[in-house]
């Protein structure tokens, strides 16, 4: 791999990455992926001030189409490390192979909702047979980091230009 690489993710697949974000990846064959949730159709869990609506199956199909990665951000997108054995196995892994029917694609990469994670879900993600998973936690991916414990540097709304370039550049 070349020394500096960056991959686009997007949490959550909220539908407006299908509007704003898929024209402009596409066009310039930006490496992308998007972490939806399978079992939900709005952004209405805790925390959110507002339903916000998420990708529909024929967008997530189309940014496929289009080159978009799509990986698992779960069933419920549920807090990981509360659900019992069970539940946390439907999530990560009846996720993926909801995904991998919708799609006719291996689901290869995993994001742990709210950035949530511990050794059992590792190990539940691991598993169901994910190559890598994102948390939330802030840094840049170096030979020593675990592929499923994948830090990200975030880019905020009102990050500019000179801003994002420095945070990625550097």
């Amino acid at each position: 791999m070349p020394r500096r690489n960056v991959v686009i993710t997007f949490d959550d697949g909220f539908s407006d990455i299908y509007d704003h974000a898929l024209p402009v990846l596409s066009a310039r064959h930006i490496p992308a992926v998007v972490f939806a949730t399978t079992d939900r159709q709005s952004s209405d869990w805790p925390g959110r001030h507002r339903p916000y609506p998420l990708l529909t199956r024929s967008q997530l199909r189309e940014m496929t189409e289009s080159g978009i990665d799509i990986g698992s951000h779960s069933r419920t997108h549920a807090r990981l490390t509360e659900c019992s054995s069970d539940d946390l196995w439907n999530e990560v892994d009846g996720s993926k192979k909801i995904l991998e029917d919708m799609l006719g694609r291996e689901i290869r990469h995993f994001c742990y909702p709210y950035g949530t994670f511990d050794e059992r879900t590792v190990a539940a993600v691991r598993k169901a047979g994910y190559q890598t998973a994102c948390t939330t936690v802030r840094g840049a991916v170096g030979a020593d980091i675990d592929p499923l414990r994948l830090p990200r540097l975030t880019v905020g709304k009102r990050m500019g230009l000179f801003h994002f370039l420095r945070r990625v550049i550097l």
